[in-house]
């Protein structure tokens, strides 16, 4: 069964989400499923790399960002300079 994208989107906000509240674990464990969850790939990268910095692991979301070149990503890599 596939999600829709509405549910998929749904499962990116929840690990922004947990990551506010200390679910860790939980956003570690939705990692892996990025790519089939958010289709664009500067996105994902983007996505992964704000949410490692919230599990501060800086130097793994800096590494998303290295190739990514939306605007959002230059903000972001600022943010963990």
């Amino acid at each position: 069964m596939m999600l829709t994208e509405k549910e998929r989107r749904l499962v990116v906000e929840a690990a922004f989400a947990g990551i506010n509240h200390g679910l860790q674990r939980q956003v570690h464990a939705i990692l892996p499923a990025l790519p089939l969850l958010v289709e664009n790939t500067s996105l994902q990268a983007l996505c992964r790399a704000v949410l490692l910095a919230g599990l501060n692991e800086s130097a793994l979301a800096r590494q998303a960002l290295a190739d990514v070149a939306l605007p959002e990503a230059e903000t972001v890599k600022t943010w963990l300079k």
